[in-house]
């Protein structure tokens, strides 16, 4: 008798489908791992300020050198050739992006501290700020949700901090978050019953 493998593979293809449903979609930023411009000289960074980074700006306090983007001859980065330091409070790094009001959206990014002092970096979009907190060389995976309110917004990284808690960055990623509509669940969830009503009955 056939139907029993026969089932189990609906509710495999059953559990696929949904979980697909709630995957993140491609990532809306531009040089998400700061790839790009090349890393020069033998300090292993280059100070960037303004636009130097591509689709980036740099946010840096007046009188400040700039944002070093560095590469693994400076520290370990998490993603790539390259990797940037939030250096002194108050500095950072934002990117303009296009949303969806009322979609739901994931931020992620590997960071990293200089030592092990502990290193606060304040990220913020859509009126909100998350803080997150650092005392590792190693670079851990961080992550939240947000709803888009309009229909562009910045994305903000700045070292919320004290001096020399330099958090490093890497890998940053906005992408939508899709949920199947009530419809989808709906019809998932029949088809699911039905089949499991037939089996039954065999």
């Amino acid at each position: 008798m056939i139907i029993r493998p026969v089932f189990r593979l609906f509710a495999i293809s059953l559990v696929t489908l949904f979980f697909n449903f709630n995957s993140a979609s491609a990532n809306l930023l531009v040089n998400p791992s700061f790839e790009f411009p090349a890393v020069t000289g033998s300090l292993g960074y280059n100070y960037r300020l303004g636009l130097d980074i591509p689709g980036w700006s740099v946010v840096s306090p007046p009188g400040n050198a700039g944002l070093p983007q560095f590469n693994s001859s400076y520290a370990a980065v998490g993603d790539g050739l390259y990797a940037v330091q939030l250096d002194d409070p108050g500095e950072g790094i934002e990117q303009m992006v296009s949303l969806i009001p009322g979609m739901k959206y994931e931020v992620s990014f590997l960071l990293a501290g200089y030592n092990t002092s502990p290193a606060t970096t304040s990220v913020s979009i859509a009126g909100s700020s998350w803080d997150f907190v650092t005392s590792s060389l190693a670079y851990t995976e961080e992550s939240f949700t947000f709803t888009a309110t309009s229909t562009s917004d910045t994305l903000r990284f700045l070292n919320a901090g004290t001096r020399f808690t330099y958090p490093h960055l890497d890998r940053v990623s906005l992408s939508e978050v899709t949920v199947p509509e009530p419809e989808s669940l709906a019809l998932l969830t029949a088809g699911f019953l039905a089949f499991a009503i037939r089996y039954r009955r065999h």
